[in-house]
Formats: C-alpha cells, sequence, structure tokens
C-alpha cells in the first residue's frame, strides 16, 4: 500500500556522486544536507530516506525538492539499490505484509 515514486539516475560531476530525479519534492524550498545519513534524526520522510541510504552506504546526502544528490565511495551495484530505496519511500506495506485491520487502528489510536 502506497505510492511508489518515479526515478531516474545520473553519474555527478565526481566519480563518488550520484544525483537523483524523482516526481515529487520532499522538501519544498528548503535544502536538506545530512553528513552522516546514516545517522539522521527526525521523523520526515526526507529523513527516513537518508537512514536507509546511509545503511546501504552513501556517506553524504544534499536534497533539494525533488534533486538528491549523494555520496558514496562506490557506486557499483549501489545505484540501483539506492533507486529502489526511494522509489518505496512511500510504500507502507511490502509484499506478503497485510495492513492492519480497522480493529488495530482503533486500537491503537485508543491507546491500547
Amino acid at each position: 500500500m502506497g505510492q511508489p515514486i518515479v526515478v531516474s539516475s545520473r553519474p555527478g560531476s565526481r566519480p563518488a556522486v550520484m544525483v537523483f530525479s524523482i516526481n515529487r519534492s520532499l522538501t519544498g524550498m528548503k535544502i536538506e544536507v545530512y553528513e552522516q545519513p546514516a545517522e539522521a534524526a527526525g521523523e520526515r520522510w526526507v529523513d527516513e530516506m537518508a537512514r536507509r541510504l546511509g545503511a546501504l552506504g552513501v556517506t553524504r546526502l544534499t536534497i533539494y525538492a525533488s534533486t538528491i544528490v549523494a555520496e558514496a565511495p562506490d557506486w557499483s551495484g549501489l545505484a540501483d539499490r539506492a533507486e529502489d530505496v526511494i522509489r518505496a519511500l512511500y510504500v507502507y506495506y511490502a509484499d506478503g505484509r497485510m495492513p492492519p485491520s480497522d480493529e488495530e487502528v482503533m486500537a491503537a489510536a485508543e491507546g491500547g
């Protein structure tokens, strides 16, 4: 459940840089910079994506609207995995997982 993001990628100006373009804005007009993406704090979508990309090996991340500039020591095999992480950012339930029932949602909302 959720809507996948459309992602395209291209190499950056240096071998360590990859630029991803997506079909929606993640930050509005604000520039987000993550010097250590794996340790990103916060609960926003963009923070979660930084943590997921950091877990793959991305070492620095700059996000502005619908452009993601990522740095990593080696992009061989990593670019496709990074695209998958970005594409699935708004997908809540992976294949084989069921969304919670109405009863479970109501119980959680009531603190039970």
